[in-house]
C-alpha cells in the first residue's frame, strides 16, 4: 500500500494503517500509510467509484476511520473537537454552491465562524482574515458581486477564499474543477500552487484531470480498489510506473502520455 515519502517538509497530515469505508460495508481499503505535507500540493487520483470521497471525508472527520489512525498537525483526528478541527483543516466539496443569494465577501466571510460568536459578529481581526483571503485568490475587485452572477471559474475562486479565511493550516478540496472550462482549470490550480507556497499550507485535492495533476501537483496520492494505493513526489511516482493504478495497464508509462 502506499509509503511514506521522505520529504524535508513536514507532514500536515499522517493515515498509520488506515483503513476506510462506510459503517455498514467492508473496508474499501486496509493498511494505508500516507502523509500529506505542508507547503506542497498533493493530487488524489482514481477512477469512479475508486474511494477518494471516502479517503477525503475520513481525513476531515466526516465518517470514521474503519481502522487505524489519522494525525492532523501531529494529533489524533480524535481528539480535535469541531471547532478545533474548522480551524485546522479547510473544505470545498464537489457540490455546487448554493449561496447565490450573498455577495462574494458575504460568503467568504462565512469562513470565519469557527471564530465568531453566536451571532456571527466579526472583530477587526476577522475582517483582516477575509481581505486576506479575498486578495490570495485575487477576487477584492469582485467583493460586491453576487455569486449568482458569477462564472463557474469565479465562483470556485470564492468557495476557495471562503476556506482560506478560516486559517487552516490545511485546505482539502474535493473535485474543485469539475465545472470549470480548461482555462479555469489551470487557473485554480496556479492559485491553490502559490497558496500552497507563499502559506506554507497543505493542499489535497481530488480530481479526475491527470495532465493537469500530473504538470502542477508536487505529490500525488494515486488509489486503485485492486492494487491498492501509490504515493510520492510526481517523478518518483512516474518512475514507479504508477500510471497503471488508474489504468489497470501493466504496459502504460507516464512518458506516453506526459513528458517531466
Amino acid at each position: 500500500m502506499g509509503k511514506s515519502e521522505k520529504t524535508t517538509c513536514r507532514d500536515a497530515v499522517e493515515c498509520r494503517d488506515l483503513s476506510i469505508g462506510h459503517r455498514d460495508g467492508k473496508p474499501l481499503f486496509r493498511h494505508l500509510d500516507l502523509t500529506l505535507p505542508e507547503g506542497k500540493v498533493t493530487s488524489l487520483l482514481g477512477v469512479n467509484g475508486s474511494g477518494k470521497s471516502t479517503l477525503i471525508k475520513t481525513i476531515c472527520g466526516f465518517i470514521p476511520p474503519a481502522g487505524g489512525e489519522i494525525f492532523i498537525a501531529g494529533r489524533p483526528l480524535h481528539a480535535y473537537s469541531r471547532e478545533e478541527m474548522a480551524r485546522t483543516v479547510g473544505v470545498v466539496l464537489t457540490e455546487r454552491s448554493a449561496e447565490g443569494g450573498l455577495t462574494v465577501y458575504e460568503t467568504v466571510s462565512l469562513g470565519r465562524y469557527p471564530y465568531t460568536d453566536f451571532f456571527g459578529r466579526m472583530k477587526p481581526e476577522d475582517v483582516d482574515a477575509v481581505e486576506r483571503a479575498l486578495e490570495e485568490t485575487g477576487i477584492t475587485d469582485k467583493r460586491d458581486c453576487y455569486l449568482s452572477r458569477m462564472s463557474d471559474g469565479e465562483r470556485q475562486k470564492v468557495m476557495i477564499a471562503k476556506a482560506l479565511a478560516q486559517d487552516c493550516p490545511i485546505v482539502v478540496l474535493d473535485e474543485p474543477t469539475a465545472f470549470l472550462d480548461v482555462t479555469a482549470r489551470i487557473k485554480t490550480m496556479e492559485l491553490l500552487r502559490r497558496i500552497s507556497r507563499d502559506g506554507e499550507r497543505a493542499i489535497l485535492v481530488s480530481t479526475h484531470d491527470l495532465d493537469l495533476a500530473l504538470r502542477m501537483s508536487d505529490n500525488l496520492w494515486i488509489m486503485s480498489p485492486k492494487m491498492g494505493v501509490i504515493q510520492g513526489p510526481v517523478a518518483e511516482v512516474v518512475e514507479r510506473n504508477g500510471l497503471e493504478y488508474i489504468l489497470g495497464d501493466d504496459n502504460a508509462k507516464y512518458s506516453d502520455y506526459l513528458k517531466i
